[in-house]
């Protein structure tokens, strides 16, 4: 998953990630789709911390 654009001051940005990164998995999980990127960051509660 290729990151093409970040919304200014937003949970992304403030996370780390930046414009051109590239998302491979989370948690362990490989992650290919939108949807399963959605499902995966959609398990965890705001301020929880999410691994690559």
């Amino acid at each position: 998953m290729h990151i093409g654009d970040l919304r200014q001051g937003g949970g992304a940005e403030e996370g780390g990630l930046k414009k051109g990164d590239v998302i491979i998995g989370v948690n362990g999980m490989s992650i290919s789709t939108v949807p399963e990127l959605q499902e995966q960051v959609g398990r965890f509660r705001p301020g929880e911390a999410v691994e690559n």
